[in-house]
């Protein structure tokens, strides 16, 4: 029989169970005395047999649960690498999952792609500003100055420095064509008479001609000059011409009645005289004359040491059957008023002009808000053309000569 085999085997007879566990079949049997030594009967022996399978039942169900113990481990280890897997796999996954979504709205997206970048005249403005400032104080032996901006060769007759350009400003850019400008360049020139004396000449308008060459953004074309090459060129087409002023203009309908719509008795008026004097000159609590929630700061310094309102006008169409000045509408009422100011500082009295939102709360009006600009009529929303022809800002005197002629063009 196969235990009493393993029962007769030396190495099981000899080993002995480590401490702290339960003694085995191997072990009961090392100590049970050889066969006959006590005389065992057959009663004895029969005891012995049943003894002898109900400890192989206890191996054998110990040695399956060590089965199943080693089956689980590598459940739990198959299990740990499953879910390393997924771990590592799931950005490629995500991945995966941004690129179908994008392909599926590549169509929707490629049609409502913007347009090429509209042309920029900055950079024209400012080369043509720096060009004009060059042409009006070159002379004679200094024709090199404007060799950046203008390339033909130039021959001047007038003296170096006779003439300068105490302030410039660019007043029109208009687009000829692709990469081509037309600049109009307002210029106060001063000049040097017989005598040495410098004088002021007023106010000149210049045309310029300028080709740029470049990105979009610089106002140019849409390819660059040079291929790979992001710079934009610029280059004056010819020398500047004097032209005349620009037309003048009347603004648009304002939202406001005439210039004595509000009356010193109105509460508005004394709101607004308050407020204006505590945001100019600093006298007063400017925080108690606005609503919550407006944000608004005395001007530091102040500018000026006394204001006087000297005309305001609302939006409030005249009624007769008005109620009188002294009365508070409900709260949150709006008003739109237009403030002429009388400012004083350093014995001068200067006009401005305040456009102002004012509501009421608690019984009294309040600033609501420091308007950018006064509001215009909802017929009127641009300028429209003036009256008056166009004049110059100050006449050149008799000795002064036109700057076409003088820079002999």
């Amino acid at each position: 029989m196969k235990r009493g085999r393993k029962l007769k085997n030396k190495k099981q007879e000899t080993e002995r169970p480590p401490a702290g566990r339960t003694p085995g079949r191997a072990a009961r049997y090392q100590a049970r005395p050889p066969e006959g030594a006590d005389g065992l009967n057959d009663a004895d022996e029969l005891n012995d047999a049943d003894e002898l399978d109900d400890a192989d039942g206890l191996d054998e169900a110990a040695t399956g649960w060590q089965q199943t113990t080693v089956k689980m481990a590598g459940l739990t280890r198959l299990a740990t690498a499953c879910i390393w897997a997924l771990l590592l796999a799931g950005p490629a996954i995500g991945l995966f999952a941004v690129a179908v979504a994008g392909s599926s709205r590549a169509a929707p997206t490629t049609t409502a792609a913007p347009t090429a970048d509209q042309p920029s005249a900055t950079g024209p403005t400012g080369f043509a500003e720096l060009y004009l400032a060059a042409y009006i104080s070159a002379g004679e032996g200094t024709e090199d100055s404007l060799a950046p901006y203008y390339a033909e060769p130039v021959t001047l007759a007038n003296k170096p420095g006779s003439r300068t350009a105490t302030r410039i400003v660019t007043v029109a850019a208009q687009p000829v064509g692709k990469g081509y400008w037309a600049m109009t360049v307002a210029a106060q020139i001063s000049a040097k008479g017989e005598n040495g004396k410098t004088t002021d000449r007023g106010l000149h308008y210049f045309r310029v001609g300028v080709q740029v060459s470049g990105t979009p953004e610089a106002g140019g074309t849409a390819k660059p000059a040079k291929a790979g090459s992001k710079e934009a060129l610029y280059a004056a087409t010819s020398l500047p011409a004097e032209v005349n002023a620009p037309a003048t203009a009347e603004h648009g309908d304002l939202t406001y009645g005439p210039g004595d719509g509000v009356s010193e008795s109105d509460p508005v008026s004394d709101t607004v005289s308050r407020f204006i004097a505590a945001y100019l000159t600093g006298q007063g609590e400017l925080n108690r004359y606005v609503s919550p929630g407006l944000r608004v700061t005395p001007i530091v310094p102040a500018p000026y040491a006394a204001t006087l309102v000297t005309g305001l006008r609302d939006d409030q169409e005249e009624d007769g059957d008005s109620t009188d000045d002294d009365s508070i509408p409900a709260d949150g009422t709006r008003r739109r008023v237009l403030a002429t100011v009388s400012a004083t500082s350093g014995g001068e009295d200067y006009l401005l002009t305040y456009a102002l939102t004012l509501s009421t709360r608690d019984g009294r009006w309040e600033v609501a808000a420091l308007d950018t600009a006064p509001a215009l009529s909802a017929e009127q929303t641009g300028p429209v053309s003036g009256s008056a022809s166009p004049t110059p800002s100050v006449a050149p005197s008799e000795n002064s000569a036109s700057p076409t002629d003088s820079a002999g063009d």
